[in-house]
């Protein structure tokens, strides 16, 4: 089984995950929030304009169209039968336009542990309800996500109400922890020590 990981910071993930998975630089439809406007259009049309001439040569050429996108993320494209998303807020306005990439290059595609609020286009409302129709699997973690894809139409056996991976995972033992503590240099005599993670 071949598997990939995108990853925004490849640098970080292939010292903890490339003996299992090739890290692949990361690509998002959704440009960093933090350039100016003006930069933030340019990538997104820049973005958008690579991966619509993957899907145009990929339709004509298939896997022969490495040739030309020779990146790591279009080989792990190419190589892929599942296309799996995850994170929360993934269903984005933009990020729905992945959706359509990856089924125009003819790959399974899924959405898993996602939460959001609702999209920010009234076009994007109407729209749902096909897109979504294409997408093989949603899974949600939040009831309000479900219950707001399911007051725009979006096909009830595509979405799913499951609860975030992180709660299903086993908890681990206190000696796991002190390994990871020591691995991560965040040991510290100061207790209790609460992680956090701060967003804007």
């Amino acid at each position: 089984m071949f598997i990939s990981v995108f990853s925004f910071h490849p640098e970080i993930d292939k010292i903890n995950y490339s003996k299992k998975f090739k890290v692949v630089q990361g690509i998002t439809f959704r440009p960093r929030s933090d350039k100016p406007i003006f930069l933030k259009v340019l990538d997104m049309f820049n973005i958008w304009g690579k991966h619509l001439s993957f899907l145009l040569f990929w339709a004509v050429l298939k896997d022969k169209c490495l040739f030309f996108f020779r990146a790591e993320n279009w080989k792990a494209y190419c190589k892929s039968d599942v296309i799996l998303v995850g994170h929360d807020g993934v269903l984005s306005d933009i990020n729905l336009l992945f959706a359509i990439f990856v089924k125009g290059i003819g790959k399974k595609t899924a959405i898993f542990g996602c939460g959001f609020k609702k999209f920010r286009f009234r076009i994007t409302e109407k729209l749902a309800p096909y897109i979504m129709s294409k997408i093989d699997l949603v899974i949600l973690r939040e009831k309000r996500s479900y219950n707001y894809l399911h007051s725009l139409g979006v096909p009830a056996n595509k979405i799913d109400l499951k609860p975030d991976p992180a709660f299903l995972m086993k908890a681990a033992d206190d000696s796991e922890i002190d390994r990871i503590f020591e691995k991560e240099r965040l040991i510290t005599d100061e207790k209790p020590l609460i992680g956090m993670i701060a967003l804007r």
